[in-house]
């Protein structure tokens, strides 16, 4: 494998990782925080987490499209 694909395989081994932990925490984690912060906070953190989670694996389609709409 070349040093390319490494880094790849990797990216995608730890996405799969992050969605599968992201999967396992119950819903009603998220609910929780709805009490303590303000009305939709855990839907919205679910959210910031699973685009972490599709930055991770995206990281070069999003850059080669931020370049392209900047240019």
């Amino acid at each position: 494998m070349t040093k390319k694909q490494k880094k790849m395989l990797t990216r995608i081994l730890v996405a799969a990782l992050m969605l599968i932990g992201l999967k396992l925490i119950p819903t009603e984690a998220f609910s929780r925080l709805d009490g303590l912060l303000f009305p939709g906070a855990g839907r919205w953190l679910r959210l910031a987490l699973y685009l972490v989670d599709y930055a991770v694996i995206g990281y070069d389609i999003l850059r080669k499209a931020v370049k392209g709409i900047i240019k």
